[in-house]
């Protein structure tokens, strides 16, 4: 949705995640940074820098992905089982550990202020972030509609239907593939 100032909190709060891919671009350029400074010259330390170098560029192709809403496949996610297969943890160990570490700490926060990992927005119907299934093990879904290319889903197990819509965060689903998400819904 476009917002307005005279639309509610939550909608202009959206605005964070346009910007997701900026946490990229920074998280490339301190790698940038760390891998030049790794060491005197001539004494730098090659295992480390590389493993930096590999950081800065692993995070800078994430970055330009987000920016160009392409690539959403690149982590390999299964779309039956909603799994992250292991050789996407090995390939992109510098995406993946900053995302979670992130997500994991932003979720902690945003908590300790009062947001909910799931909101009920109708009776019966659930928004919910990555680690709802956390706080909520017990509940039974009928239908879970994944739209995370970057996580396993965590409910899975306790689902009844599962649809998997890759997207990056600020990404929307296509016209196509929201109808498909409507008729699982329905």
């Amino acid at each position: 949705p476009i917002c307005r100032p005279t639309m509610d909190q939550a909608c202009l709060e959206m605005g964070a995640v346009h910007g997701v891919h900026l946490k990229y671009v920074a998280a490339s350029a301190l790698c940038s940074v760390c891998a030049y400074h790794a060491g005197p010259d001539g004494e730098r330390i090659m295992p480390l820098r590389s493993l930096l170098v590999y950081s800065a560029a692993t995070h800078g192709l994430f970055a330009g992905l987000f920016v160009a809403r392409v690539g959403m496949g690149i982590l390999g996610k299964q779309r039956a089982a909603g799994v992250v297969p292991w050789w996407s943890y090995l390939v992109w160990a510098p995406f993946h550990s900053f995302t979670y570490l992130y997500t994991y700490f932003h979720t902690l926060h945003s908590e300790a202020h009062g947001t909910p990992v799931a909101t009920e927005v109708a009776p019966g119907w659930w928004i919910g972030g990555r680690y709802a299934h956390w706080r909520m093990p017990e509940r039974r879904w009928a239908a879970t509609i994944d739209l995370t290319c970057e996580f396993p889903e965590g409910s899975i197990r306790n689902t009844s239907n599962y649809l998997l819509t890759p997207c990056w965060d600020g990404v929307p689903p296509t016209p196509a593939q929201i109808e498909e998400a409507a008729r699982l819904a329905a």
